[in-house]
This record gives C-alpha cells, sequence and structure tokens, in this order.
C-alpha cells in the first residue's frame, strides 16, 4: 500500500516515476527504490547479554562484517584485538580481495596474553597488563568469510577502554 505522493510505507522506500492515491497497491511494471543508509557504524548488544557485553560488531546498511585472520596484519591474532570507536570505521571498495568488496576498516589495538601461558584464571591486579600496540583492522562482509582456507574470524570485538 503506498502512501501519499508515491512513497512506500518504511523509511528509504520510494516508487520511481508514479503516484499512487494512500490505499491503491502498485501496478505491474512500477519500479520500486530502496535506499539504505551505507555508512559502516559500530553496533553493541544489549547489556545482558553475557557472550557480547563490552564487545561490538560491524555493521554496513543491511550487512554484518567480521575480522578474518588472512585481513589483519601479518602477526596480529583476531582474538587478541580490541576496537577503538572513535574515530569511526570507514569503508572502502578492495576489487582484488574475495572478487571485489567493500572492506571496513577501523582502528585498534593488540593485546598480549603471552604472560598467560596455560591459566585460565588468576588474582586480579596480580600481573600488570602489557600495553597493547596499535594496529589497523579490516573487516569483510560476514558473507565472504571462510573463502581462502582455514583461519580464524570474529564478528563481536572488544571495546579498547584507551
Amino acid at each position: 500500500v503506498f502512501e501519499d505522493g508515491g512513497q512506500l510505507p518504511g523509511e528509504g522506500l520510494h516508487l520511481v516515476g508514479g503516484e499512487r492515491e494512500p490505499g491503491q497497491l502498485g501496478h505491474v511494471g512500477d519500479v520500486v527504490e530502496l535506499d539504505l543508509p551505507m555508512a559502516p557504524r559500530l553496533v553493541e548488544a544489549h547489556p545482558r547479554i553475557d557472550p557480547t557485553r563490552g564487545s561490538v560488531a560491524i555493521e554496513r546498511g543491511p550487512l554484518v562484517y567480521c575480522l578474518e585472520s588472512p585481513d589483519q596484519t601479518p602477526g596480529v591474532d583476531v582474538e587478541d584485538v580490541q576496537i577503538c570507536t572513535a574515530p569511526g570505521p570507514s569503508a572502502r571498495w578492495e576489487g582484488g580481495r574475495l572478487g571485489g568488496v567493500v572492506v571496513v576498516e577501523a582502528q585498534g589495538c593488540t593485546t598480549d596474553s603471552t604472560g598467560w601461558g596455560c591459566a585460565l584464571y588468576r588474582p586480579l591486579g596480580s600481573v600488570a597488563p602489557p600495553p597493547g600496540s596499535p594496529t589497523r583492522l579490516m573487516a569483510i562482509p560476514y558473507y565472504a568469510w571462510a573463502n581462502r582456507g582455514l583461519s580464524a574470524m570474529r564478528v563481536w570485538i572488544p571495546r579498547h577502554s584507551g
């Protein structure tokens, strides 16, 4: 059902080249455009969702993005990164990556977990955490991961507190 002026219900939807009366259905051959904001953004989950608390995910339009190990600086493990929330992420086209995709980049830092050894727990404050090293994080659309052999991947990225 079209709203006044050919506008479809829902933000970003409109009828191209025509108007309809309120309540009138479209016709065969009508063209409907969907205009989605495609700027990359960081999203957070409800704080009661334990596994994602303190983390953010990257979205661009309707797509969810992920970090995959082949796209990171050599030696950077996606399990040992944090993302800086400012400045925000940026997007750019990469024609030679995965057959051509828009990648999203953000500033982040690595964390050093080597001091933990095989321990799963230790008293809080018993060891001072080493400072993180700045790194550039590159994210790809979630649909495109696992196409380059065995690799690590993550969607929810811990926020850098510094």
